[in-house]
């Protein structure tokens, strides 16, 4: 199968030394000259000899075996050369120690198209595999080749060597983690294989494999070391929603309203607890070098509901609180209420009364993320693509009532009201996204915003049922047949935010366990609390209004996750 890259781990991976002052980044030139090691180009002998224990060549890091050893590294129009330090050389000079032959032609016929200039590596015996590792047995040097230079011959002690295979699978440095090689962990302390630093990937481990995304004759071909994703269980609070006063009690005579009652349901922000949702997150790597992806994200808040009951056994008076336009005076209608001589005016009965409000919330996105910069173990990418959200709140207002005194003793009447508040939003977003690792534990951070329309539908219902025997109306008490009744929707333009920011700890192979926090908004929303009416004027019938107010709602909360990278 295809991989993201098999060329050598030193091409690709910034080592840190413990010491982070002497951290080495990837260079084209000799840059630190210390030992018994000398780097002597054989086509400009003219150039003064470098004393070097380490140096960075032909964009990889080149570190001496142990002191006195004496050998020269050199360039020759070649290739690579290893001679001893002090030996006299000249243009047409045959090694005296060893030599690594790489032909001029060589970029045309090495495997996987990995140049012949590409970067590469000698080490001493006892490090771990970078490209190639020099050996000193028994007075004699040797040159060993690492496999991902598949097919080059190198010569050591005047033996030829030659190595076959796709280079995958070998022990990488950093907390006992084994990989670097293709479709392994890199492990911790360690950039893999990625965009923005001198790396030649490859298609294949040596197998054939795909070329970008496509297989012979065109056949689509998916590999499965290009997949990334992670799962996440967030624990999300909303901003809530403020209802007005939907349920009251006060004291017989007083029948109440909102200026003798006590509220017992509304007047309050509602819908805000805490809820559990969570967030899937997968990604498709669209090159080799790990500089473009594509991103797809879909998440849910979780349901959050609010509800209330009462009846004659808990409150002696329930009432339902409005204000009456036709007395400009605040009113309500009764719902329980003792029987006579409490107030002769009000027939006694017996009922009960409930609220049921809820808050649906999710979306996804899909984005392309293309690097932008990088260095140091930071990565920076931009993204673009296609934002979706939807938010949908709901509340019900139910009673009903039987007559206990009166010439209509044993009379009913339920009624019952209903609002729905939804709001789509489609638009394309923007942004930037980051990552720092630093050992094994990794900083990630998520910036932006989309742009687009947001449709918002109101839908208001009402009936009431008076018996016996049964007899339904239209409307309600806050819902008119003749005024707000129906579905109403409206279209404008509005915007999405998000950040979103998470630590993770490389916890187990090719797994980051995370922590994090997040926030998303949506401008131009309706919430229940801006459809809802509650003047009331039986006078004109123009009353309660088909209102539509809408405001910026935002959601925000923490989540914990295992993030898989490859």
């Amino acid at each position: 199968m295809a991989c993201l890259a098999c060329s050598p781990l030193a091409a690709q991976v910034r080592v840190k030394k413990p010491d982070r002052g002497t951290y080495q980044t990837p260079g084209s030139a000799a840059e630190k000259t210390t030992g018994d090691w000398e780097l002597y180009p054989d086509s400009s002998p003219e150039l003064s000899r470098i004393q070097i224990n380490e140096v960075v060549y032909d964009d990889m890091e080149v570190a001496s075996a142990a002191e006195g050893d004496g050998l020269q590294v050199m360039d020759e129009p070649g290739g690579l050369r290893l001679r001893k330090l002090g030996e006299v050389v000249g243009s047409n000079s045959q090694p005296s120690s060893a030599q690594i032959v790489r032909p001029v032609s060589a970029m045309s016929v090495r495997p996987h198209g990995v140049p012949s200039e590409g970067a590469r590596i000698i080490q001493s015996t006892g490090s771990s595999h970078r490209g190639r590792v020099l050996q000193k047995t028994s007075g004699s040097v040797t040159i060993m080749e690492h496999p991902t230079f598949a097919g080059e011959t190198i010569v050591g002690s005047g033996t030829p060597m030659n190595f076959q295979g796709p280079g995958c699978g070998m022990e990488g440095p950093g907390c006992g983690i084994e990989g670097c090689g293709c479709g392994f962990d890199v492990g911790c302390g360690l950039e893999g294989p990625g965009c923005g630093f001198e790396s030649y990937g490859c298609d294949s481990c040596g197998y054939g494999g795909c070329d970008g995304m496509c297989g012979p004759a065109g056949a689509i071909c998916v590999d499965p070391n290009r997949w990334f994703g992670s799962a996440e269980l967030m624990i999300m609070f909303r901003k809530g929603d403020r209802l007005p006063a939907l349920v009251t009690t006060d004291t017989a005579p007083d029948t109440g309203s909102l200026d003798t009652g006590t509220v017992l349901a509304g007047d309050d922000s509602v819908l805000k607890d805490a809820t559990a949702g969570g967030r899937l997150t997968l990604g498709l790597w669209l090159d080799n070098h790990q500089c473009r992806s594509l991103v797809f994200r879909g998440w849910v808040a979780g349901d959050e509901n609010y509800s209330f009951g009462a009846d004659q056994r808990n409150f002696d008076v329930l009432a339902i609180p409005f204000f009456n336009v036709a007395t400009d005076a605040e009113d309500s209608n009764v719902v329980v209420f003792p029987n006579a001589p409490a107030d002769p005016a009000i027939n006694g009965r017996f009922g009960a009364v409930g609220v049921d409000a809820y808050s649906e919330l999710h979306g996804g996105d899909i984005s392309v993320r293309q690097f932008w910069r990088g260095g140091l173990g930071t990565t920076f990418d931009v993204l673009y693509g296609y934002q979706y959200m939807r938010l949908s709140e709901g509340l019900n207002i139910s009673s009903s009532s039987t007559l206990t005194e009166g010439t209509d003793a044993g009379n009913y009447i339920s009624i019952r009201d209903s609002f729905e508040a939804t709001n789509e939003f489609h638009g394309a977003q923007f942004g930037l996204a980051g990552r720092y690792r630093e050992g094994c534990w990794s900083f990630n951070w998520l910036a932006k915003a989309a742009f687009g329309n947001v449709r918002r539908t109101a839908d208001r219902q009402g009936s009431t049922t008076v018996g016996p025997p049964d007899t339904p109306q239209d409307g309600g008490l806050f819902v008119d047949s003749d005024t707000n009744e129906g579905t109403f929707t409206s279209d404008t333009f509005g915007w999405v935010p998000e950040l979103d920011v998470n630590l993770g700890w490389h916890r187990f192979n090719h797994f980051d366990v995370t922590i994090g926090y997040h926030l998303m908004a949506m401008s131009d929303a309706i919430q229940v609390s801006g459809i809802f009416d509650r003047n009331i004027n039986d006078a004109n019938n123009n009353l309660p209004a088909p209102s539509m107010r809408d405001d910026t709602f935002y959601v925000q909360g923490i989540h914990f996750g295992l993030s898989y990278t490859r």
